[in-house]
């Protein structure tokens, strides 16, 4: 119980964090909006303005959050987890590259490893 409510305070943190600066950034927006149309917003109104714009400068947590299911399990259950235009094709070509790079790091620190235990002019050129 005390790891969970260290855990749902910290989300909640992170969430307070991220959301009051998005409201604040992309209140401009509402507000001009409203100056064009000639009408006066109240702050609650700004805040559920933000929350639904299509496009806002740093999007609210609810947007990143279904933006992530459409373009990962959405697309998953439709058949098209691999397709161009899914996160998991992309994540697939990063962590690929990363793992390739892992690997061929390993193998260089490996092969430097043995080369200095087993030459002693390559021990005494790169250890201090």
């Amino acid at each position: 119980m005390k790891s969970l409510l260290a855990i749902l305070t910290v989300v909640l943190t992170i969430l307070g964090l991220w959301s009051g600066p998005a409201v604040a950034l992309n209140a401009r927006w509402t507000l001009y909006q409203a100056a064009r149309a000639g009408q006066e917003m109240t702050v609650g109104q700004i805040v559920s303005d933000k929350m639904r714009q299509e496009r806002p400068k740093p999007p609210a947590p609810h947007q990143v959050g279904a933006e992530l299911w459409k373009t990962t399990g959405a697309m998953a259950l439709e058949g098209w987890a691999f397709s161009k235009r899914s996160l998991i094709y992309h994540g697939w070509g990063a962590l690929s590259e990363t793992l390739l790079g892992f690997a061929l790091g390993a193998r260089a620190g490996i092969l430097l490893a043995v080369w200095i235990v087993h030459n002693r002019a390559m021990d005494r050129s790169v250890m201090p």
